[in-house]
């Protein structure tokens, strides 16, 4: 046995159930399965938990049950009929070149011979590589001999080489069509249709090919197991257990040596290699049978067919512990993982697997013992010091928090422990804002370099950052002086309140040089402010640190100060010293690009990447700039070759199955796909390409519903995930579902920090939305105090306010906006027009628009509007002409005034002069207006370009489907004509 603590447990369990009679399988009959056990995290329930009903009827139906009852392809004989003797003359084709041997490559006699001679060809073209010229020779003998089981066979295995999956199952479907004991063709069947997710269609072909009766040598004895093995995949993936078990019995059992190499034996030894695999899918059937006892027997041929030297496979051990819960062993199932904690490397899963047992109800005290001991031996691993804590907060005393406290005083640099004492602290109902205050402050002050992360966390995880502040308040500032000037600093900062924030943080400065942290956010202030030479010179004595968020700082203010060749040499110069820092490294190519040279940021990274082939960074770096910059000379080959690195260098990174699921995907292999990427998702729930490469998947494979529940489970996981939130939002606009979108769109909003540009974009929301009496309450309150930019919040509050008939307030929020911003008069003066517009008061309008331009004639948006108010009435064109044009001197590309003069010249009938200055609309920023392309629809239209009016009346409608009315009130009141 490899394993010494496996092997005690599962003697133990042998003890226990010697006096029960052994099952036929191999397995123990034990009188007890908890089937109430929660899965292990990191397994997929669905897997591993016991069946019910009729999911458990199906599951024990037999091979034969099965294909009694399933219908079979068109390409397949139909059970009532009598299949088909084959012409004795009929040959098998090779599976691949060298697969089936003694068999003969000559057409039938009936053929042509022009028919055989293109065959030939073909076949020739085939053995030599020339995949293309060999598909155009066997098209050409298919046309001369139609129904042709070996020129179909030849041009099915050809496309299957090009990677044509449908291609090539569409000639294969004729060839077994008119040769039904074709094994080799339906074997390949059956396997595109168990890659395309179709399980039960594979079933049903590799059920009936196994009892087509064939000569040996006509067929490669290793297509035998095979067969089992796909077969046993496909009832296993349809939810037939029983049958599933007994299919990959029989491959595991079938000998392996076949006296010599061909493609079906190589491919027999490739899957061999992964026996372990095969056996605890063998395991997992068994517990969905309600039969653990079996399920451990397989689990434990798994084990033995790992390496001697390797601890205990993760997905192995979860399923140990899982089956020895199920057998109501949680002795065992401790043991295993304590086991496990002391000797795999990785031990992260296996503090997972603590918390999994605790969640279970295992409370044991020696169990907590045992853990203390390995955590004193690992140098206080913070991992187990999160688990430990875990497991003491199950117990009576619940010491967990009091146990991180301890951890982190001995050991202030363990971010992971900051944070989930922090995350134990801050959330309700246990808040407790100022203890969390405090231990940032300790631990800042203890490690002042990790000072901008600690602090980040605890910001992240107050929400409610008046609250966070009082808290700040409290502490005492002769312990920790420089730090809480610095954390009052990020609250000001976060509030945009940046002199105050600037002067907590000179404060810090002056308290505790050694805090670097409060050096770099004054610069970063001083940056925002493009204060360029202060915060260059307050950069000054770091210039010798290599930190990420310092050089960036440095070259963003050498860049804003036109000295892009001190930034380039900055980079040169820390690489020089420190060439493996890929921070840097992509920081020069980030700077190259910007430069617009991504031939030189193509070769900084190649370069890197020759230094440390295995850096995935680099890949992706690369793969992102390919993507951006397909004008890179041989872009795609590049991509291509990249790609083949990849693999071949670190083939089971992140990144490599990335490009291996959307390889599948693209191939309409999906199930492979999903298995690739949920393993991505079990290691780091955060992946978020994974996250959204799977959505697109499931919704791919037409499983629309089974992406909703995945995106339903990411929501209720983190609600507070802003990534997860974009990706999802994602999804949900590829499916259309438009109250799941706006539900999402609104989590992400609410999730920005409180300012005025949130306030406007979740009333802007709330109006596009039929919810304009929430905008009003979001907006009124950020109105009543200090604002920066007043126009876009009144425009919108006005809105709202007029949407829901609040006409004198709408009225009154105007004329108070003017006494506060006098700068503004025009601008609001306008928007009280607009709001009479929407009343259709439109002569009360137009007069305001008059007496305003009394007082501003060169307002542009005035002239524009009333221009265009006459335009839309058909009077006053010429004046209406010379308002817009006064509104573009001011704006020449302003796609709305351009807009506005193509309506013009349209009422005037000038449409050869109202198409030119439309299309110019349409090629502004913005001019992807559904306005702008319904005029000028209208215009070609009456210019005699009917087709293309057609179009862009097209592209109106959607543009209007995919913008909504949007906030500005031009278009509002323009959208509704």
């Amino acid at each position: 046995m490899r394993y010494p603590y496996l092997a005690l447990a599962l003697v133990t369990l042998v003890g226990v159930g010697c006096q029960t009679p052994r099952h036929p399988a191999g397995g123990f009959i034990h009188g007890r399965d908890r089937a109430d056990v929660p899965v292990p995290p990191g397994l997929d329930p669905q897997r591993l938990a016991r069946r019910a009903g009729d999911a458990r009827r199906r599951a024990e139906l037999n091979l034969d049950q099965i294909i009694a009852v399933l219908p079979r392809p068109d390409y397949l004989p139909q059970p009532e009929a009598p299949m088909q003797e084959p012409d004795d003359t009929r040959q098998h084709e090779e599976e691949e070149s060298e697969i089936i041997n003694q068999q003969s490559d000559v057409l039938p006699p009936e053929p042509p011979l022009a028919a055989q001679r293109a065959y030939l060809a073909g076949r020739l073209a085939w053995h030599e590589n020339r995949l293309t010229q060999a598909a155009a020779q066997l098209k050409k003998a298919l046309n001369l001999a139609p129904d042709s089981p070996p020129v179909l066979r030849m041009l099915g295995r050809v496309y299957d080489r090009l990677g044509n999956k449908i291609q090539a199952a569409y000639y294969l479907e004729q060839a077994v069509t008119l040769d039904p004991t074709d094994v080799n063709s339906l074997f390949k069947l059956g396997t595109y249709a168990l890659d395309q997710g179709r399980s039960e269609r594979a079933i049903a072909t590799f059920g009936y090919t196994m009892g087509v009766e064939t000569e040996p040598n006509r067929v490669d004895p290793a297509l035998w197991p095979l067969m089992h093995y796909y077969l046993g995949t496909a009832l296993d993936r349809a939810g037939y257990d029983r049958a599933a078990v007994d299919q990959f019995s029989a491959y595991l059992n079938l000998p392996a040596d076949f006296g010599r190499t061909t493609a079906l034996v190589r491919e027999v030894a490739f899957l061999r290699r992964q026996r372990g695999a095969t056996w605890q899918a063998v395991g997992d059937a068994y517990n969905r049978l309600g039969q653990p006892a079996d399920a451990l027997e397989a689990y434990r041929k798994a084990a033995e067919l790992s390496p001697a030297d390797a601890p205990l496979r993760l997905p192995l051990a979860r399923r140990l512990v899982y089956v020895y819960l199920r057998l109501d062993r949680s002795d065992l199932a401790q043991h295993i993982v304590v086991e496990r904690l002391r000797h795999a490397r990785d031990k992260l899963a296996g503090f997972e697997l603590v918390a999994y047992l605790i969640d279970s109800g295992v409370v044991a005290a020696d169990f907590e013992q045992q853990l203390v001991s390995i955590y004193e031996q690992s140098d206080r691993s913070p991992q187990l010091a999160l688990v430990i804590a875990d497991l003491l907060d199950s117990g009576p005393r619940s010491q967990g928090t009091r146990f991180l406290h301890e951890h982190l005083l001995a050991r202030p640099g363990d971010r992971a422990v900051f944070k989930a004492l922090i995350r134990r602290l801050v959330p309700p109902p246990s808040t407790d804002l100022a203890a969390a205050a405090r231990i940032t402050a300790a631990v800042s002050t203890a490690k002042p370099e990790m000072a901008p992360q600690y602090a980040q966390t605890l910001l992240d995880a107050a929400g409610d950052l008046d609250a966070l502040s009082k808290a700040i308040d409290q502490l005492d500032p002769a312990e920790h002086r420089a730090v809480v000037h610095y954390l009052k600093g990020l609250l000001l900062a976060r509030s945009r309140r940046y002199d105050q924030a600037k002067s907590q943080f000179e404060q810090a400065m002056a308290e505790s040089p050694e805090l670097v942290a409060a050096r770099v956010q004054l610069a970063k202030l001083l940056v925002i402010e493009q204060r360029y030479a202060e915060a260059d010179k307050l950069l000054e004595p770091l210039a010798d640190r290599t930190d990420s968020d310092v050089v960036g700082l440095r070259v963003k203010i050498l860049l804003e100060t036109d000295r892009a060749t001190e930034a380039m040499a900055l980079l040169d110069r820390i690489l020089a010293q420190h060439p493996t820092n890929h921070d840097m490294v992509l920081d020069k190519a980030a700077l190259q690009l910007r430069l617009n040279d991504p031939i030189g940021a193509e070769r900084t990274l190649l370069d890197a990447l020759s230094a440390r082939p295995e850096a995935e960074r680099l890949y992706e770096a690369l793969f992102n700039l390919y993507d951006a910059n397909r004008n890179i000379p041989n872009a795609n080959l590049q991509v291509r070759r990249l790609i083949r690195r990849l693999i071949a260098t670190i083939p089971h990174s992140r990144l490599a199955r990335l490009i291996r699921a959307e390889a599948h995907d693209e191939r309409g292999e999906f199930n492979q796909a999903e298995t690739l990427l949920r393993g991505l998702l079990d290691e780091n729930a955060r992946d978020y390409r994974a996250l959204a490469m799977l959505l697109k998947v499931l919704r791919d494979a037409g499983r629309e519903k089974d992406a909703d529940e995945l995106a339903d489970q990411r929501l209720n996981a983190d609600p507070n995930d802003r990534q997860a939130l974009l990706v999802i939002h994602g999804h949900f606009q590829a499916t259309g579902n438009v109250d799941r979108l706006n539900d999402v769109t609104e989590r992400i909003l609410l999730l920005e920090p409180a300012s005025a540009a949130r306030a406007r974009a979740l009333a802007l929301f709330y109006v596009n939305t039929e919810r304009p009496a929430k905008a009003i309450d979001v907006l009124s309150p950020v109105l009543a105090g200090p604002v920066d930019k007043p126009m876009p919040l009144v425009s919108i509050l006005v809105l709202a306010l007029s949407r829901t008939g609040q006409v004198q307030r709408a009225e009154h929020v105007i004329t108070d906006a003017i006494q506060r911003f006098p700068d503004y008069e025009a601008d609001l003066t306008l928007e009280r027009a607009i709001l009479y517009e929407r009343l259709d008061q439109r002569q009360r309008a137009e007069q305001i628009m008059l007496d305003s331009l009394k007082q501003y004639p060169d307002h542009a948006a005035t002239n524009n509007n009333l221009g265009y108010a006459w335009a839309d009435q058909g009077r006053n064109l010429d004046q209406a002409i010379k308002m817009i044009d006064q509104a573009l001197k001011a704006e020449p590309k302003n796609a709305m005034y351009l807009d506005s003069l193509g309506w013009v010249f349209y009422k005037l009938g000038r449409f050869n002069e109202a198409v030119a200055e439309l299309t110019k609309a349409t090629r502004q920023f913005n001019g992807a207006d559904p306005v702008i392309m319904d005029h000028l629809g209208d215009a070609l239209y009456r210019e005699g370009r009917k087709r293309e009016a057609r179009q862009r009346w097209r592209q109106a409608m959607q543009f209007l489907a995919e913008q909504g009315t949007g906030d500005n009130a031009q278009r509002e009141r323009l959208v509704e004509q």
